[in-house]
C-alpha cells in the first residue's frame, strides 16, 4: 500500500476502497456461487474463475487508472 499512494497520488481513505471492495465482492460471490455452479457446472466455474483471476492480475500489473483498478479489476479478482 505504500507504493500505491504515491503512484496514484491519492489519500489513505481512497486506498481503503480496495479493501472495502474486497468485502463486497466476496459477499456477492457467496450469493452467486451456487447459482453459477448449477448453471455452468463446477469444473467450468473453476476454469472460468481461474482465467478471470489471471487476466485481472495481468491487467493490474500494468497499473491501470485508479478507478478502473478499484471498480473492476480488484472486485473481479477477489470475487473469483
Amino acid at each position: 500500500m505504500g507504493q500505491i499512494q504515491p503512484y496514484y497520488n491519492v489519500g489513505y481513505e481512497v486506498i481503503s476502497l480496495i479493501f472495502l471492495l474486497g468485502i463486497l465482492s466476496y459477499g456477492i460471490s457467496c450469493f452467486c456461487g451456487d447459482y453459477l455452479d448449477i448453471k455452468i457446472g463446477r469444473h467450468k466455474l473453476a476454469v472460468l474463475s481461474g482465467l478471470l483471476k489471471c487476466i485481472c492480475w495481468a491487467l493490474i500489473c500494468w497499473a491501470p487508472p485508479f478507478p478502473v483498478l478499484v471498480r473492476y479489476l480488484t472486485g473481479i479478482t477477489l470475487m473469483c
